[in-house]
């Protein structure tokens, strides 16, 4: 009936500004969130980083628009914030690095060729890492952070490195670490992905060496580390290992 289309119109239309007024809220909430965590940037040198769950925001604007219209793009807005569109560059690394402006230098090398860029790290809270996700925030990067699922027990850094794999990143990073990254640099070599590893400095590998007990290494075993060869810092490509 014509009345009862007027009521559900009306209805609908309070349901609609509630709606509205609660993005609201939560825009101005994420506004004030983000002012603090620039401030922490700044202050400490690191990005802020919630503990649990993610953080996204973005600016607002005033406009009027259909109510479909803007149910459907809410919709697509807040997919795209937890699903950015774009390629990505694979980064990972040890908890050990003090040239962070080295890494600075090569992560801008590859932005200035891929300005779109979204990186993926391994969510390690200091070394690498935490350089990486710095440089992030200082230049206005999108960041997946893939942390471990400890409920995977002791396979969860490998299957932490086939999920960052199955992104499928145009492009990577290794930093020499623990056998983490010599397993993902493999299968990103593996996957053809143009990978760069850059090595610890030579001074900070003899401050960190541990005595080690000297094992029978196989012929065909990964070692990228010990390969000057094989890997050059931030070149991609390298010859095949020889039998």
């Amino acid at each position: 009936l014509p009345r009862d289309a007027l009521i559900y119109a009306a209805q609908l239309e309070d349901a609609q500004l509630l709606c509205q007024t609660l993005q609201g809220c939560r825009d101005a909430m994420e506004c004030m969130r983000d002012h603090a965590s620039e401030v922490y940037r700044v202050e400490t040198g690191r990005p802020y980083s919630p503990t649990r769950g993610s953080r996204v925001s973005r600016g607002v604007t005033a406009s009027m628009i259909d109510a479909r219209d803007y149910l459907a793009s809410r919709i697509r807005e807040r997919r795209e914030q937890f699903a950015p569109e774009g390629p990505v560059v694979a980064f990972s690394g040890g908890q050990v690095w003090e040239d962070h402006e080295g890494l600075w230098r090569g992560l801008d090398s590859i932005k200035a060729r891929i300005p779109e860029m979204i990186l993926a790290t391994t969510a390690q809270t200091k070394g690498c890492d935490a350089i990486a996700q710095a440089w992030a925030a200082a230049r206005g990067v999108k960041v997946i952070l893939f942390k471990l699922d400890r409920r995977l027990g002791a396979k969860a850094a490998f299957v932490r490195n086939d999920r960052l794999l199955a992104l499928r990143p145009v492009e990577a990073v290794v930093c020499e670490g623990s056998g983490i990254q010599m397993n993902l640099a493999q299968k990103l070599r593996q996957a053809g992905v143009p990978l760069h590893v850059v090595k610890l400095d030579e001074t900070v590998k003899a401050r960190l060496a541990q005595p080690k007990t000297d094992l029978p290494k196989s012929r065909d075993e990964f070692d990228p580390w010990t390969q000057d060869d094989y890997y050059r810092d931030m070149v991609n490509g390298g010859r095949q290992r020889r039998r």
